[in-house]
């Protein structure tokens, strides 16, 4: 079939079935990984958060409803490290949380995981040095 159209509400001998990825096909047709809202903030020396705010990821929405509290584990070899705060979609669980990633190498984006990046968090031995705002906002696609 090379046309296909929804979302329409069924009626008696008109029965209308859609799954979640026909509504996720939809979403991610049109807009463009991203956030609004989720804003890291450093609270403490070594604790942060993360705002309210809502996500999309694959077409796949995610809203956080309440700060979002995370201590920071301190490094232990005198140097500075940076680490990040993404949001991660698991592809294999169907969820979307926010996760602290300790001195990662790259985003995750594969069969099982995908990740998008909310901030670097640099570190020193006893103290958050800075957070540095990775948010992308969501956007529409094809908009110049």
């Amino acid at each position: 079939m090379a046309e296909r159209c929804g979302f329409f509400n069924s009626t008696e001998g008109d029965i209308r079935t859609y799954s979640a990825d026909d509504f996720n096909q939809v979403l991610s047709g049109f807009l463009t990984d991203g956030v609004v809202g989720l804003l890291p903030e450093k609270t403490g020396s070594l604790t942060l958060r993360v705002g309210e705010g809502t996500a999309l990821i694959d077409g796949h929405w995610y809203r956080n409803t309440a700060d979002w509290q995370y201590t920071v584990s301190p490094t232990t070899d005198g140097g500075t490290r940076t680490d990040w705060i993404v949001l991660r979609y698991d592809k294999n669980a169907k969820t979307i949380g926010l996760l602290y990633r300790e001195a990662p190498s790259e985003l995750y984006d594969n069969t099982s995981y995908k990740e998008i990046k909310i901030a670097n968090v640099f570190v020193a031995p006893a103290y958050i040095l800075s957070i540095q705002d990775q948010r992308q906002a969501i956007a529409l696609k094809g908009v110049n």
